[in-house]
């Protein structure tokens, strides 16, 4: 009996299984196939035309597909991986940092021709640090940060376009709003809470250092 792929492959001109094979895995591993990004492009295309066959073939893996046509982009959406659970606090803390700032972007109109976000590190620096109550990563981290989220199909490095001093600004791809989830977004009120504890905790051991009374 021939695979899924292999019927496709038969009935189509410009595919093999090997594409489709292709398609699939990316999709999966990261997570957001867009026609603004050449290294997806190609692949958004097939799977846009086969949605049907590609939910059909994902949904018993726990994977569901959400084809945004506005913007021509499919997201992958795991229900039981790859979830914020298996994120790092720090990478947790940017992605609802850039979840907020691409939503008050689309709320102004000042989104892109793709429903992407631009924004500059000095912007970046004052959201994350005015949300967050931590220091922003310094620029390795940052973008070690930044190329985490770039395999998740949340944002890349991208050329400032405004301050050539800056070492890249960063693009957030409207994917953002399918991946970041509600329960995302009950996190940050925790972790602001974790934040000031840290805080204190260190307040409170500066000034047990300093007690030098008898």
């Amino acid at each position: 009996m021939a695979s899924i792929w292999e019927r496709l492959a038969e009935g189509s001109r410009m595919f093999t299984v090997d594409d489709f094979e292709r398609a699939a895995y990316r999709l999966v591993t990261a997570q957001v196939l867009s026609v603004n990004e050449q290294t997806t492009r190609k692949d958004y295309y097939l799977v846009a035309e086969h949605l049907r066959e590609f939910k059909q073939v994902l949904e018993p893996l726990g994977i569901g597909l959400r084809h945004n046509t506005q913007f021509r982009y499919i997201v992958a959406q795991p229900r039981h991986a790859l979830n914020q659970n298996k994120a790092s606090k720090t990478v947790t803390l940017m992605i609802l940092v850039l979840a907020d700032i691409y939503h008050r972007v689309r709320f102004n109109g000042q989104e892109g021709d793709f429903g992407e976000a631009y924004v500059e590190l000095p912007d970046l620096q004052e959201a994350y640090q005015g949300m967050t109550g931590y220091e922003f990563p310094k620029t390795g981290e940052l973008r070690e940060l930044i190329a985490d989220l770039e395999r998740w199909g949340i944002a890349r490095k991208h050329d400032s376009e405004v301050d050539h001093t800056q070492p890249f600004s960063v693009m957030i791809h409207p994917a953002i709003s399918d991946i970041v989830t509600k329960e995302w977004l009950g996190q940050l009120e925790g972790l602001r809470k974790q934040a000031g504890t840290d805080e204190s905790e260190g307040d409170a051991e500066q000034e047990d250092s300093s007690d030098v009374s008898a």
